[in-house]
């Protein structure tokens, strides 16, 4: 799961580090589009607002749609999912008179990153870049800006840029798994009825093998 978010909108004095209060803000941020596949399915789902809607900044009809899907999974994976794209998305659900979704367990790629390695960057593009040999798609902020102004155009480009990191994320997460010590535990979730392993769920063990 990943999701792109509009920047806020106020009004401050000068540039650089800075205190700016809640009563400088003019726009509050929405969220602009996600996307979201299921691990190891060929088909990438996303929902984007219309340029009218994001104009009007008006992310309900998205709210939904990802509301209905995250409600079917078990386990939600994403990228910095816990401090960023959860919380956000649970705010603009609580903003637009929506009850939580059903419950489910957080896998986040960036704890698993920070937790068992020491790579010199956490992000998914440096990632990415060093596990695949593969980029995300170039951004830069007036993509934002574009996008705030409802053209087309860059909603398309956007929409192509976070399917292109819901890509990304689901092969970095299977390069990391057989690492991951904190991992959701596959065979509980899968009601297993013989020895599987707690992090892919597979039943193949060689005789060397033993379990913990």
């Amino acid at each position: 799961l990943d999701i792109e978010t509009a920047p806020i909108h106020g009004s401050f004095w000068q540039l650089g580090k800075q205190y700016i209060r809640a009563e400088q803000i003019e726009e509050d941020w929405f969220i602009i589009g996600w996307s979201a596949k299921w691990l190891l399915s060929t088909e990438i789902q996303s929902d984007f607002v219309t340029p009218k809607e994001a104009v009007k900044r008006d992310d309900k009809r998205i709210m939904q749609s990802i509301h209905k899907l995250m409600s079917q999974a078990d386990i939600l994976i994403g990228h910095n999912i816990k401090k960023f794209d959860i919380p956000k998305l649970k705010t603009r659900f609580f903003l637009n008179k929506l009850k939580p979704p059903m419950p489910y367990l957080l896998l986040d790629t960036l704890q698993i990153a920070y937790k068992e390695f020491s790579f010199s960057s956490a992000k998914l593009d440096f990632l990415s870049q060093i596990i695949l040999s593969k980029k995300k798609l170039h951004t830069d902020f007036q993509l934002w800006v574009r996008c705030e102004k409802g053209e087309q155009e860059a909603l398309d480009y956007m929409e192509e840029y976070c399917r292109k990191d819901v890509e990304l994320l689901e092969s970095v997460y299977m390069e990391l798994r057989p690492w991951c010590t904190s991992h959701p535990n596959l065979p509980l979730i899968m009601r297993a009825e013989e020895p599987a392993c707690v992090n892919c769920g597979g039943f193949e063990f060689t005789e060397e093998e033993g379990f913990y």
